[in-house]
């Protein structure tokens, strides 16, 4: 039960290799592009803060809804994305939550209020919510690419939000704040062109490959619970925990703030490599099971050790990498299993990768602050991080070694279900 079947549903098999080819590089590009234009929303407005406070009159309280806001509306937007992926295809679902991302972007400066600005952040979120799950939806139809693309997708997400942070005060400079976001919308134009030319997806008898979206289905689906809570204890974790690193290492370590946000930038950059890392890694195995499994167990071990008050730089960044791996390795794993499992048992892999980018939002939205409120209160993030450990890691942890038991529940069940 460890390892995933290779699939081929990119095309028709009687194309030649070169139309295949053609079709996979332009799936590639187009799959890359995509979330570089979405994440580096996500981030762009943190090198601002300080000017937009000025400029909107806000507190540091009311400029964190910026990231709350539009984390939230994503997490709503999930479940929609994969049902629209899967009745409409995925490059119709890119096509339209891409516009809305650009349009946002747009919007944002025209009119310097925070009412206004809040509203645009909402409407991005919506549309990078839809358009994340598009695109890991379109990667699930590209066959024995399927794990590399996932992986690449889940690096270009991390290098757009990196990006998002490193490029904007440069563009400050140049053009100012609001022509910074403005060159976001660009950037989303740009994605659009890109998908623009992907080809459809057609099926081995020759029809646009959309399938059947069951969402109540996908929830009674004891493999998406225990994917979902995987991915909580990965991907989820490690937004929720990166936000605070760059404070982590100034207070516990005391480092000077630019090199403590160096240190701090180094799990969203990691990203950017050990996502893709873990995509290579699955084609070449098929272990996916082993991947979510080290993944959440490193993951659990790199915090324990960030948390304990150890006093040893070296030690901290030994657990620091520790738990960049196990964030980020397992992407790959975690969203092809789920695909696969969707369309095998006929609910729909956009669904199933609505479901458990969902389940994962839950430590991403509260996390940051809860570990803001203990640390405030105890003055240590030994208690912060240990706390996280023991709400949003354990049950992981255990949901992944469950999973191989679950699929072959599932399987089997549907199996029997086909012979009647």
């Amino acid at each position: 039960m460890d390892r995933l079947p290779v699939r081929d549903t990119l095309s028709h098999r009687s194309q030649p290799a070169t139309q295949k080819m053609s079709r996979v590089a332009g799936h590639f590009v187009a799959i890359c592009l995509a979330p570089i234009a979405i994440c580096i929303n996500f981030t762009n407005y943190g090198p601002l803060i300080p000017l937009l406070q000025h400029i909107l009159h806000v507190t540091s309280g009311q400029i964190g809804l910026f990231s709350a806001v539009l984390f939230l509306c994503l997490a709503l937007a999930n479940i929609p994305g994969g049902i629209l992926s899967d009745i409409f295809g995925a490059r119709r679902t890119m096509l339209g939550s891409l516009f809305l991302v650009s349009l946002s972007a747009f919007l944002c400066p025209l009119i310097p209020t925070f009412s206004w600005m809040i509203v645009c952040r909402a409407l991005t979120g919506l549309g990078a919510g839809i358009a994340l799950v598009a695109g890991s939806h379109a990667t699930a139809q590209l066959g024995r690419y399927e794990a590399l693309a996932q992986g690449l997708n889940g690096g270009a997400a991390q290098l757009g939000a990196g990006l998002g942070l490193v490029a904007t005060p440069s563009l400050l400079a140049l053009i100012g704040w609001q022509s910074t976001f403005v060159a976001s919308g660009l950037l989303g134009l740009l994605a659009i062109f890109a998908w623009l030319f992907v080809p459809k997806v057609i099926d081995e008898r020759g029809r646009d490959s959309h399938q059947q979206a069951d969402l109540a289905a996908g929830v009674r689906s004891r493999v998406i619970w225990t994917l979902g809570l995987s991915n909580m204890g990965t991907f989820g974790l490690g937004n929720a925990v990166t936000a605070w690193l760059a404070v982590y290492f100034a207070v516990s370590y005391g480092l000077s703030l630019p090199l403590a946000a160096g240190l701090g930038s180094l799990a969203l950059f990691a990203g950017a490599l050990f996502r893709p890392l873990g995509g290579i890694i699955l084609a070449r195995s098929q272990r996916a099971i082993f991947l979510i499994r080290g993944g959440t167990l490193m993951a659990f071990l790199g915090l324990i050790i960030l948390a304990l008050p150890i006093g040893t730089l070296p030690i901290a960044c030994g657990g620091l990498l520790m738990f960049s791996l196990g964030t980020t390795l397992p992407y790959a794993a975690i969203f092809s299993t789920a695909a696969h499992h969707g369309k095998q048992q006929a609910f729909g892999s956009g669904v199933a990768q609505g479901l458990i980018a969902v389940l994962a939002s839950p430590v991403a939205i509260v996390g940051p602050p809860i570990i803001g409120l203990i640390k405030e209160q105890t003055g240590m993030f030994t208690y912060a991080f240990g706390f996280i450990v023991l709400v949003f890691s354990v049950l992981p942890v255990i949901a992944s070694w469950y999973l191989s038991h679950a699929l072959a529940l599932e399987e089997r069940k549907g199996a029997s279900i086909q012979r009647c």
